[in-house]
This record gives structure tokens, sequence and C-alpha cells, in this order.
């Protein structure tokens, strides 16, 4: 009879951690936040950083369930996160600005580009290596995006008319523009080139950063209203974020194969090629000193008056409202 009772209990013990362990689970999942990051355009690399954390657990841990939005655009997705439409918002450093001297309560927690990403890429045999040469050639780019108003800004620093430059409005980073021949260059991130290399096609690339460009490029930023109302959760956010980039850069092959698991149309390989390309651009001497994400008040001043001395930016704005390290981790 003593063995029947001891068997008895031992399974109602095992029956009650069972039940208590998935009671725990259940409640750890209903707690979660629900938070949206709308991203500066339709899924692409970029999105491989965010992805790989949400596979891997990384923000349920922090208890957030992140959701991905898309935008076409830092025009865009500066409007839907003034208007708190979503959480959090991949964001140009100028739009940043803009919307600031705009009133807008924009706050960047982080800059994911250290270095603008925007480079004029064109096939070698058009020989355009240095900036005069685009005079008399053809553009693509989209004349009203963000790198376009860095092109612009490129032009006036490296003293290229750009009166000279036919422009082919383009909507997109479609590299089958210079493929086929139609313009002699286009304006595009510059890592995304990097997926020709599976076509042996020779290119060349002019980085605007190497040109006088240096500024900021795409940040995290958030709605001033979310840091005053909710901290506990902009840091939870930010601190799984920065874990979803560290993981992203140590394994690149698994980050790109989450993206592709969640968005099938794209291509392993050449999302590869342009993941680790991409890398750099997220490291800085800032970054070496600081980690991941660290910004600067030197050069967000830099960025500003690059922006304002060439037009366009209507008026400054004080800096340091600008952006805050605080929530990094």
């Amino acid at each position: 009879m003593k063995r029947v009772f001891v068997l008895c209990a031992v399974l109602l013990a095992i029956f009650s951690f069972g039940y208590s362990s998935q009671v725990k689970v259940f409640a750890a999942e209903a707690k979660l936040d629900k938070v949206s990051l709308r991203l500066s355009w339709i899924p692409y690399v970029d999105y491989a950083f965010y992805t790989i954390g949400i596979k891997k657990g990384i923000y349920k841990n922090y208890g957030i369930d992140l959701t991905l939005n898309s935008a076409k655009g830092s025009d865009l997705s500066s409007k839907l996160i003034a208007n708190r439409e979503d959480a959090f918002g991949g964001i140009s450093a100028e739009a940043v600005l803009i919307c600031r001297s705009k009133g807008m309560p924009i706050k960047v927690l982080a800059v994911f580009n250290q270095k603008t990403p925007v480079s004029i890429v064109s096939l070698k045999k058009k020989g355009i290596n240095k900036p005069k040469d685009l005079e008399g050639k053809s553009l693509a780019t989209d004349i009203s995006s963000m790198k376009h108003k860095q092109f612009e800004v490129f032009c006036k620093l490296n003293n290229v008319n750009i009166e000279k430059i036919k422009m082919a409005p383009i909507k997109g980073s479609d590299l089958t523009h210079i493929l086929n021949g139609s313009v002699d260059a286009m304006l595009a991130f510059g890592y995304m080139a990097e997926s020709l290399k599976e076509k042996d096609v020779e290119i060349n690339q002019i980085k605007l950063s190497d040109y006088g460009i240096d500024i900021y490029g795409l940040t995290l930023a958030t709605n001033e209203a979310l840091i005053k109302e909710n901290p506990d959760l902009v840091r939870r956010f930010l601190a799984a974020t920065i874990k979803s980039w560290e993981y992203a850069i140590d394994h690149p092959e698994e980050a790109v194969r989450s993206l592709v698991e969640a968005y099938p149309e794209l291509d392993y390989k050449g999302q590869l090629l342009q993941f680790k390309s991409s890398v750099d651009l997220l490291q800085s001497e800032d970054t070496k000193l600081h980690g991941l994400g660290h910004q600067s008040e030197e050069r967000w001043e830099k960025t500003q008056d690059l922006i304002f001395n060439t037009g366009f930016l209507e008026k400054k704005t004080k800096i340091r409202d600008v952006f805050t390290n605080d929530f990094l981790p």
C-alpha cells in the first residue's frame, strides 16, 4: 500500500510540474508585447539582421513579439513613426534631420549604417571611375529618394555639373537597368551590386562615402512619446536588436537563410553576397569602442552641416534632441 501511495505521489508531482511549466509558457507568451518595426524598403538584405532575431527567439526572450513592416523610402517610414503607426523604424539620417526641423517628434536610438551605403554603380566597360566621368552619361535614380538627395550633395562637393547628367527616373534598385545597357550607371546601395559577381559581371563603384559624404546612413528610430510612455519597452527592444545584429554578423549564412525563409522570393546566394558586403557598414571607430549602434554628437553635427550647407535642410535643429545612446545595452 505504501508503494502505491509513493507512486501516486510521484505521478501527481510529475503532472503538476508539467502543468505548471505549461502555464508558465502560456503566461510568458501572453506577456509578449506586440511591436512593429517599419523598415525603409520592401524586403531586402537588411531584413536578415532582424529575421534571425525573430527565428532564434531573441526578441521573445526580451518579451517582444516582433512584426516587420515595409515602406518605400525613409520619407514614408519617418511619417509612419511620427504618426505612431509603428513603434520603431528604419529611417535615413537625412530624413531624421528633415523631420526634426519640421517639429516631428522622432528620436534616433541607434545608427545601423555608420556611413552611407550609397554608391554609383556601373559596368566596368563604361569607364566611370571618378565623379567627373558622370558628365555626359545617363544615370538611373529614384529622384524622390534620400539616395538621390545624397547624390545631389555629392555633385556639389565634387564639382560635377548635374545638368550634364541625363537622369533616368526609376523606382527601386533593380540592377537590370545597367545590365541591359539602358543606362550607363545607377544610384544604388553599393552592397547590392555584389550579387552581380554571381554572373561574372565586372563593375565599378564610386562610393559616396569616399567623396565627401561623411554622414550617417540608416538609423533605428522611434517616436519620443514612446520613450516617455514605455522606456522599458524601448530598452528591451534595443537590447534584443543589438543581440540580433551581433548574431547575424557572427552567423551570416544562418541569418540569410532566415531571411529567405521569411521572404522566399529572395535568392539565397545573391543575398549572402550582399549581406557579407553590408556588414562593414555597421562598424566604425565608435562601434569598436562602444559597441554596435553607438552614435556621436560630432558625427551628427557633421551630417547636419553637410545637408544644411548644401541647401537641402531649411533650418538646423539642436543635435542633442535628435538622438540618444541612453537605451543602448
